[in-house]
């Protein structure tokens, strides 16, 4: 993967290349001793570019949890990637990795560079326990929200969810819409979904 993303550099093109040659990698659930082999995906392989134990560091407080009030008055909790100068642990060359450190901070400034803010104007999303072929009321959602995401995007009135493209490097996007349609059902019924910008 290291060498991968040397030679194209970017995650997704490294993702690619492993569905095209049929590689899988591996794969282990939280908690769990068994490593299991599957297809590469966006969030694996940015997994292993981004964690420092494959560049011979021990760390310790990459994260750190945080909890606020919603709107709602429920309590909210998020776990936030903390930079590199809030780790509270780090200790280089604690162990031989795949990679030097210098290699995985250049890869860490590739990653971020390679980085662009989505071109959304507006989310919104169908509603949770439907099926994909049919479709619910749609309702506003926010830009970070985990769900299927649809973007209008550029001038065309059409709401694309991309996220099996782009992720896990499928044939065809989640599901599309079209805009008009959508933009005047939820105008005349704005309480139950809005193409508003998140």
């Amino acid at each position: 993967m290291f060498r991968l993303f040397d030679e194209l550099g970017s995650a997704r093109q490294v993702m690619l290349s492993l569905l095209e040659d049929n590689l899988l990698i591996p794969r282990r659930r939280a908690g769990s001793k068994r490593v299991n082999w599957a297809p590469a995906s966006y969030p694996a392989i940015h997994d292993f570019l981004t964690n420092p134990a494959y560049a011979g560091a021990f760390v310790f407080g990459r994260r750190r949890d945080e909890k606020r009030l919603g709107p709602d008055g429920r309590m909210v909790k998020r776990t936030r990637e903390l930079p590199r100068e809030e780790w509270a642990v780090l200790i280089p060359e604690h162990h031989p990795g795949f990679v030097t450190w210098e290699r995985y901070v250049a890869i860490q400034d590739r990653l971020r560079a390679n980085w662009r803010p989505p071109r959304v104007t507006g989310v919104v999303r169908f509603a949770k326990g439907r099926p994909s072929s049919r479709p619910g009321p749609l309702r506003a959602v926010r830009a970070d929200d985990a769900g299927r995401l649809f973007g209008h995007q550029r001038n065309t009135p059409r709401y694309i969810c991309g996220r099996n493209k782009a992720l896990y490097g499928g044939e065809r996007g989640c599901q599309n819409v079209g805009g008009r349609r959508l933009e005047n059902a939820c105008s005349t019924r704005s309480s139950r979904c809005s193409s508003r910008p998140a």
